[in-house]
């Protein structure tokens, strides 16, 4: 080969080896678009998996929420009921001989199992004062020999449109009263507070405070009135 040919074959070489470089610029940014489109789907992929891993986590099933009343944990859906309970035993305190705190330690007796079973326990004073004043305002007595034989006579003559699910209340448990839970009792006291709120013995109660609180504040005014 002489010199003339080896330097053409040099020249070609080196347009080859240019020209392979000048493709392999022309098609980096193409190479970097398909790379950082592989890498979006890597993280989109990886991004859902975490969702749904996520959304998996959401759906698993929720427990009973707690809200503490009166330092006691009721599950929240009962929490306006056991306000109506304190509500009524503060405004009719005197009326049921109760003492403070003992509100409270009702609502904690409701929350037990057995605590009904002794007559010393706050649940069986309350009904049994609470039924007693509905025999003395409707002048009759009821014919049970214990407090829940009572209570359950008077649901059965109530009023109250839905008394009938009461009474199932205690026919669905073989213990009766002791096999309800908190939910229920709870229910089934406010249900006797509601009742005795249309007694004639409360009403009178009712005026009585009402002639006596404006006794009082017209006794404050005529005080008033003297010190200027």
């Amino acid at each position: 080969m002489n010199r003339r040919q080896e330097s053409q074959d040099f020249i070609e070489t080196e347009l080859k080896e240019e020209n392979e470089k000048e493709k392999e610029q022309k098609n980096e940014p193409e190479r970097k678009l398909l790379k950082e489109s592989d890498d979006f789907e890597e993280e989109k992929s990886t991004t859902e998996g975490t969702s749904e891993d996520h959304n998996m986590e959401l759906q698993l099933p929720q427990g009973t929420e707690l809200t503490k009343l009166a330092g006691i944990d009721l599950p929240s859906g009962d929490i306006g009921h056991a306000l109506q309970l304190l509500e009524f035993c503060e405004t009719f305190g005197e009326v049921l001989q109760l003492n403070n705190g003992e509100p409270e330690i009702l609502l904690n007796e409701l929350t037990s199992g057995d605590a009904h079973n002794t007559n010393e326990s706050l649940i069986v004073q309350i009904h049994t004062r609470l039924l007693s004043l509905t025999e003395e305002s409707l002048e009759r007595r009821y014919s049970g020999n214990s407090w829940l034989e009572n209570f359950t006579e008077c649901i059965s003559v109530s009023q109250y449109p839905s008394k009938e699910s009461f009474l199932e209340l205690f026919n669905l448990h073989p213990n009766g009263y002791g096999g309800l839970n908190f939910s229920q009792k709870l229910r089934l006291l406010n249900f006797l507070c509601d009742e005795a709120l249309g007694l004639k013995t409360l009403r009178l109660w009712i005026e009585q405070k009402n002639v006596e609180e404006k006794k009082k504040a017209k006794e404050r005014l005529i005080a008033n009135r003297g010190r200027n």
